[in-house]
């Protein structure tokens, strides 16, 4: 009976060992402002990837605090503006917020967004992501964001748990990007 439960734990931790992983993670937080770094290895090719990033009406999908997703349908002509709607919460502290960002795509897998303030319940924000080829179905994502709330978070302990919920959420969504990507996931399909 050990022998066959031992076997089993090889094949279960075989299996999570070959999925996506955080490479590199650290979280700040200053006066305002909250920060995370990075960076991630996930079971995906860069082109699903970026097609996931880039679906603005299935963004949500990524992670389990993003409760809503779209495209801004009154955005500038030469914008692409995305709403965000994050329902999550701090201790005992629970919040829903927007997040409106001006989303730009570059070549070589690397996406920007930018707050737009006025429209956010953030006074300002920028993501980036950078997602490069490791092999056919493996890449890295270089994530890093800058964000300054425009509400209240507890003090004291609540940057602390807010840290270490973004790092969460980072591995969260890298679980649900492989189980997109699995599927076949395009955003042409």
């Amino acid at each position: 009976m050990m022998r066959i439960l031992f076997l089993l734990y090889l094949v279960c931790f075989s299996a999570l060992s070959g999925a996506g992983e955080i490479k590199y993670a650290k979280a700040e937080h200053e006066g305002k402002e909250y920060r995370l770094n990075l960076t991630m290895e996930v079971d995906a090719g860069q082109e699903d990837l970026v097609a996931l990033l880039s679906d603005h009406d299935n963004f949500h999908q990524l992670s389990a605090v993003m409760s809503e997703s779209g495209l801004v349908p009154d955005a500038p002509e030469d914008a692409t503006r995305r709403r965000l709607v994050v329902k999550t919460c701090i201790v005992f502290f629970c919040f829903k917020v927007v997040m409106v960002e001006d989303v730009e795509q570059f070549p070589e897998g690397r996406l920007v967004a930018v707050m737009v303030p006025e429209q956010s319940d953030f006074k300002s924000g920028r993501a980036e992501w950078h997602v490069k080829p490791l092999g056919p179905d493996r890449s890295e994502i270089v994530y890093s964001f800058s964000l300054q709330p425009d509400f209240w978070i507890p003090p004291g302990i609540g940057p602390f748990i807010l840290k270490r919920k973004m790092i969460k959420e980072a591995k969260t969504s890298i679980l649900n990007m492989e189980r997109l990507a699995e599927v076949g996931y395009m955003e042409s399909e």
